[in-house]
């Protein structure tokens, strides 16, 4: 079966799957034995960019493996372009309805838009949220209501670290709908 791939006007139909990349965020210095939050990092969904929040498109109506091996090495690759190098952690994923029809907050309304470029620069899968208006205030509200959409409804891909990430390890990540973590 051939590896689906929306077309560049295609919209973003209800039941996809939509994952926002989570990286690695720097831990404060002398934390470590501090008991870590064991749910996703707000910084993973708090846009600095803009109001068009990033996401990839998983698949057409399920999260579809030749998808996400497509996508992976383009997530390792935006994971090293930081000013300083992160891991790649995964994606938490929810369906597109979860953002245009939420139980809380502002309606999200998600824009497919593939990404032209060559190698690594292309992403066809490539899709965005537009979030309200309204300064640091809304942002920051968006960004807690996106982190509690996809906390409490959502399931998480998990990834291979990245070569290119800095050389400590992290207490875990999130990995289930419930928010468990793994220790070492």
């Amino acid at each position: 079966m051939a590896t689906w791939q929306p077309k560049s006007d295609e919209a973003v139909g209800k039941n996809e799957p939509l994952g926002r990349r989570l990286f690695d965020e720097p831990m404060l210095a002398g934390a470590n034995e501090a008991t870590s939050y064991d749910g996703l990092d707000l910084r993973n969904f708090e846009e600095t960019r803009g109001r068009e929040f990033s996401l990839d498109r998983l698949g057409r109506s399920g999260v579809d493996n030749r998808v996400v091996s497509y996508l992976l090495p383009r997530a390792h690759a935006a994971a090293a372009k930081f000013a300083v190098a992160k891991t790649f952690n995964g994606w938490a994923v929810l369906r597109t309805h979860k953002l245009i029809n939420p139980p809380k907050g502002a309606r999200l309304p998600v824009v497919a838009s593939p990404i032209a470029g060559d190698g690594l620069a292309e992403n066809l899968y490539h899709a965005h949220a537009i979030l309200p208006e309204g300064g640091d205030a809304a942002s920051y509200s968006s960004a807690l209501h996106l982190r509690s959409y996809l906390q409490n409804t959502a399931g998480c891909i998990r990834c291979a670290t990245t070569p290119h990430a800095r050389s400590r390890d992290r207490a875990g990540y999130w990995q289930s709908s419930n928010a468990s973590r793994e220790r070492p």
